[in-house]
């Protein structure tokens, strides 16, 4: 029998992602959202109260804060739109899904921030013997309500609670510049977003707040139907992550002097991108090597760069020795084509001859993971346009592949890694629940018998990672029999700012577990 789920919330229009995400939990096989639990407010449309309740409560000078951080929102709503194209405030009428509706009337408090039930709405909820509820409405909820099912209320809390905990949702991390912002999914205590946490998650900090806080939501929103589809099959066993001391402040609505300085930042940014668009500035990519007997003992400004061609830049190098000659295969990206190809250079201590084209296709290619199977070389680059994961079969070595198969379809992936560990295949990939561009934060994990076939299973851990610190893949180093993990490090709106390595300690169909080892800044040229 389907798990019985109901949602909190302050009436039948909500924002999109909610809606998408009730729309996907149609699919489960395992639970089903069938109700809504309403919380009526009799002060919602009447203003004046609104902002009597307010002042008197807390003070004339938080009232003027509030004010103007609307008109700010209502300002960077314009620009998000602009820019990006994005409706930060879409909102959709929940009618047409025919749920049903249990009709409360939750006792506020004086200054509007806690929401408490009577015994009568308790009661109305505990008849229906919901599995779990979600909360998706207003008010720190306090009292019976939060025992009201086994499991407790599940609600999201956007923002790391080890650091921030109160709101604006997605905003300080913005202001601090704060290289990622956090979000939890966690069971409700009396404890304003002190509950115990049942997941969390990181995406790198978008440069304003709207679109931070849009990132926000859309990528930590179809969580949920991975949360309930767990806890489902768990029989509701549910398991928390560790706790730690709070030592920040509560953050709130930020002063005008705040306002005023993150609006002189915005400025500044959309400024600078202005100018960087005016005057054609591009950040080029650039690959380097060295010989050593040793990765982990590496100087790397000892490092010999290849020099970019004219128009054209080098990135995602991966290197194949044979014969006793070394290879470095790479994305070859074209200006003026704005997509890349993959080239190959063979390398020595003195010098980087440039061989040719290996792959070129009538869409982008880059990071050409190589790996070998039954003594043949295979590439598995990224082709994120075609919507597939594909791999090329090398007929000539270095510069004849062709097109052996497609192995995972319809699927928006970038980075991909494919090697042998525990008596399995396994892939793992940077994908998104959502099709937008941002692949960053998240990695999926698949398994095969035989990595040329299309039988690659969906692990049930997916995503095995959701940090934009740690996530996004830079390739495989292959020591001996062990594995290790090279990973992008996004800062501030600074893709590739850094790198780290980690050990891949455990790999199975329940199990992902790696080692951070070191990080590596870019520390090592100058103006880099």
């Amino acid at each position: 029998m389907k798990k019985r789920v109901a949602i909190i919330v302050d009436g039948i229009t909500v924002k999109k992602q909610i809606y998408d995400y009730i729309i996907s939990s149609k699919k489960s096989l395992n639970y089903e959202i069938t109700h809504l639990i309403i919380q009526n407010n009799p002060n919602k449309n009447n203003l004046y109260k609104k902002l009597i309740t307010f002042v008197s409560h807390r003070g004339f000078f938080r009232l003027i804060n509030h004010i103007l951080f609307n008109f700010l929102i209502k300002f960077e709503s314009i620009i998000v739109k602009t820019l990006f194209k994005i409706d930060a405030f879409q909102s959709i009428d929940l009618s047409d899904l025919k749920l049903e509706r249990i009709e409360t009337f939750p006792i506020i408090s004086k200054n509007s921030l806690f929401y408490s039930f009577s015994d009568k709405d308790i009661n109305k909820i505990r008849e229906f013997k919901f599995d779990f509820i979600i909360r998706e409405g207003k008010g720190i909820l306090k009292g019976e309500i939060l025992n009201v099912t086994k499991s407790g209320i599940i609600s999201f809390h956007h923002g790391d609670n080890d650091y921030f905990r109160g709101g604006p949702p997605g905003f300080w991390e913005v202001f601090y510049k704060k290289k990622q912002t956090g979000f939890i999914v966690q069971k409700l205590n009396d404890q304003l977003d002190g509950g115990d946490v049942l997941y969390k998650g990181f995406i790198s900090t978008k440069p304003f707040y709207l679109l931070n806080l849009f990132k926000l939501y859309e990528k930590s929103y179809p969580i949920m139907n991975i949360i309930l589809e767990k806890l489902s099959l768990n029989k509701n066993e549910l398991k928390f992550f560790k706790k730690k001391p709070y030592f920040n402040k509560l953050y709130t609505i930020p002063s005008v002097y705040v306002q005023f300085l993150y609006l002189f930042d915005v400025i500044k940014y959309i400024s600078k991108k202005f100018f960087y668009k005016i005057f054609n500035k591009k950040y080029r990519w650039h690959v380097a090597y060295q010989f050593s007997e040793s990765w982990k003992n590496i100087v790397l400004y000892k490092s010999k760069i290849i020099q970019n061609p004219k128009n054209r830049f080098l990135a995602d190098p991966f290197v194949w020795e044979k014969n006793g000659e070394h290879f470095i295969f790479l994305e070859d990206y074209n200006f003026k084509q704005s997509k890349a190809k993959i080239s190959v250079y063979k390398i020595n201590k003195n010098k980087a001859i440039e061989l040719g084209t290996a792959l070129e296709e009538n869409f982008h290619l880059s990071y050409p993971f190589l790996f070998s199977y039954n003594n043949e070389l295979f590439m598995c680059p990224e082709t994120l346009e075609t919507n597939d994961i594909r791999i090329y079969k090398c007929l000539n070595f270095p510069l004849k592949w062709k097109l052996e198969n497609i192995l995972i379809k319809n699927i928006r992936a970038v980075d991909t890694n494919i090697f042998f560990k525990n008596k399995k295949w396994w892939l793992i990939t940077n994908s998104n629940l959502k099709t937008n561009k941002d692949y960053q934060d998240q990695m999926y994990l698949f398994s095969n018998d035989n990595p040329l076939s299309s039988d690659w299973k969906n692990n049930t851990l997916n995503p095995i990672l959701f940090n934009s610190r740690q996530t996004r893949n830079g390739g495989l180093i292959i020591d001996k029999d062990e594995l290790y993990r090279v990973y992008q490090k996004n800062g501030f709106d600074f893709y590739g700012e850094s790198l780290g390595i980690s050990k891949i300690i455990d790999i199975n169909q329940k199990i992902f577990k790696e080692k951070k080892l070191f990080s590596i800044n870019a520390n090592f040229y100058p103006n880099i």
